[in-house]
């Protein structure tokens, strides 16, 4: 599931009441005893922070983590939960487990292979089903080091074994070294028999370094590790055993990247300034900042989130590096927005600073080589309006696709009142979230005559219903729970973002549909025209070369007429109406229900 790099698209924290409801549903999907604290291990009730991490459709994937650990997934979207081999550590036996023959079977595991029989111990099988869920440990070992769907029944493995003691026992679905382990996993262990591309027996690089293990020797030469090479292993095994194994999610030290939000945001900014930000760019909003450069810049399988940092609010982070001499700003008189206006590239920061493969080109790189960076299963784009299509062979990165809404006049003060920024673009779900903070954070719920209804103080109710409210009529005291979403977003302002790697185009409403038709000329020619490319990030030049290649047909690019057409057409030769549509997208990733065909 995620042997290829992969980048996430949203992130949000969720609230207690979602949290109870996850709760359930997971002690119902991994038939839990209610009266075992094996619940309460993996998803604590009120402990740790737990946030919501989702792909870019068309990956209907969503991730849990605690406290920054991915210890959970949803498969589908729609409550399919699985438990993360971090979130097994807090839990070994979560899960009936299938013990490995040896150790060094884990190589092949950790390398993403599926367990097959004859690498298994089949005389301690425990019971389970085809399509169980199983952890996979090695012997000496407790931590499993993998979690899949077993592929048969236990007595047929059993019956198999005995015979020719062939076929798959096992599809992985995650595993230790796997990308989610390198990235949000941040590369934590739960002991220091887990080493480089295989897991040992507990304690037994310690004792391959101190010469103490008669096969130490064998055992390092078939990891490819000398006993230095044991030895820090197993005292970074041991210094992050107890975090990993409470699900707080304890940084390896190994792990290139800082723990501390401030330390990344920097680190964001500098290779910004270095890789993406452009002199003819400025001057440029902090949204504009945040959503161009930041976000792309990030250090790969990092999530950035300035409610994190000491700053709190985009315009504090640009004051203090406006202060250090970084750059220069000045504010809005009519927003209040911070506007970057200039860079000190001479700075001593920059004078330091190496850049690295960020989050961005980790994906684009991806793409490039053909493959999808969303991983799970194929399908329509996912709640919130999100959409995104693999490139093609030629390289392209993805489209992405996505709804947001920026906070409004109306709103902005309650963004402000639970300390999220005013000036940035949320999803539907992030929006929804900061009212529901906000009514959490006043106590509206308090003095509700139900636990189904929020009394409106004055900022909620001039937020929602200012302006709106006719001459002689009274504003409402009182707001349903389950209205609260729709009448917090109408406030704000819907805008549709739309990016393939590093390029992005920011626009309000929805993007225009591209335009497919027909046109019979003179001498019973017929060409096809294609209007409206450029708004998904397509040169309808390059455009024009591809088709020309691909239905061998003479191709040209004009002008739109009038004067307020800035855009272009491509004009095919021949009626390649029918086809075309479907090249663009499987080919550029344009979601079908933005295509508009006159035939």
């Amino acid at each position: 599931m995620f042997k290829k790099p992969f980048h996430v698209n949203q992130t949000h924290k969720v609230s207690g009441a979602d949290r109870k409801k996850i709760r359930r549903s997971v002690e119902k999907a991994l038939n839990l005893d209610p009266s075992s604290d094996l619940l309460e291990s993996l998803l604590p009730a009120k402990a740790g922070d737990l946030e919501l991490a989702k792909l870019p459709a068309p990956s209907r994937l969503v991730i849990y983590l605690l406290d920054g650990l991915p210890i959970l997934l949803d498969t589908s979207g729609k409550g399919d939960y699985i438990p993360t081999v971090m979130g097994l550590w807090a839990c070994p036996g979560l899960l009936p487990v299938v013990m490995l023959k040896h150790w060094q079977v884990s190589h092949y595991i950790c390398g993403g292979a599926d367990v097959m029989l004859p690498g298994v111990n089949t005389s301690c099988l425990p019971d389970f089903q085809k399509g169980d869920l199983l952890a996979v440990c090695v012997p000496g070992n407790p931590a499993p080091i993998a979690i899949g769907a077993a592929a048969m029944h236990s007595m047929a493995a059993v019956q198999q074994a005995a015979g020719q003691g062939k076929g798959k026992l096992i599809e992985i679905m995650q595993h230790y070294g796997d990308t989610l382990w390198q990235g949000l996993g941040r590369c934590a262990v739960p002991n220091d028999g887990f080493l480089q591309g295989a897991v040992a027996p507990e304690g037994a690089a310690a004792a391959a370094a101190a010469g103490e293990a008669e096969d130490a020797a064998a055992l390092m030469q078939a990891l490819g590790l000398d006993s230095a090479a044991a030895a820090a292993a197993g005292s970074t095994g041991s210094s992050e055993a107890a975090g990993a194994a409470a699900g707080g999610g304890s940084s390896s030290s190994s792990s290139p990247w800082p723990d501390d939000m401030d330390q990344l945001m920097e680190l964001s900014l500098l290779q910004a300034i270095v890789k993406s930000l452009k002199e003819a760019d400025l001057p440029l909003n902090s949204s504009a900042l945040w959503t161009q450069h930041l976000t792309p810049s990030r250090p790969p399988g990092v999530l950035l989130d300035v409610k994190k940092s000491s700053h709190k609010k985009m315009s504090k982070f640009l004051q203090a590096y406006t202060k250090s001499g970084l750059i220069s700003t000045r504010e809005d008189k009519h927003s209040g927005d911070t506007i970057l206006t200039a860079v000190n590239r001479s700075h001593a920061l920059l004078a330091d600073f190496r850049p690295y493969k960020s989050a961005a080109s980790s994906s684009s790189s991806s793409a490039a080589n053909g493959s999808s960076t969303a991983a799970g299963p194929a399908g329509s784009a996912a709640a919130g309006g999100a959409a995104v299509a693999a490139g093609d062979a030629s390289g392209l990165a993805p489209l992405v696709v996505e709804e947001v809404f920026k906070p409004s006049k109306d709103v902005k003060a309650v963004f402000e009142a639970v300390g999220a920024s005013p000036e940035g673009y949320y999803s539907a779900s992030a929006a929804a979230e900061v009212a529901f903070e906000y009514a959490k954070q006043a106590q509206l719920d308090v003095m509700a005559p139900d636990n189904r209804t929020l009394v409106l103080d004055a900022l909620l109710c001039d937020a929602l219903f200012k302006g709106t409210i006719k001459k002689g009529e009274l504003y409402p005291t009182h707001i349903a729970k389950a209205d609260l979403r729709e009448a917090f977003l109408k406030r704000m302002q819907p805008q549709t973002c739309i990016s393939r790697g590093a390029a992005r185009s920011l626009r309000r409403g929805q993007p225009p549909a591209v335009q497919v038709s027909g046109e019979r000329r003179q001498g019973n020619k017929f060409v096809t025209r294609v209007v409206g490319v450029e708004a998904f990030l397509i040169d309808p030049a390059a455009l024009a070369a591809e088709c020309q290649r691909k239905y061998a047909c003479s191709t040209s690019v004009n002008d739109l007429p009038g004067k307020n057409n800035a855009g272009q057409e491509v004009i095919l030769q021949g009626n390649v109406i029918e086809k075309l549509p479907d090249y663009l997208m499987a080919t550029y990733g344009i979601p079908k229900k933005y295509f508009l065909v006159k035939k």
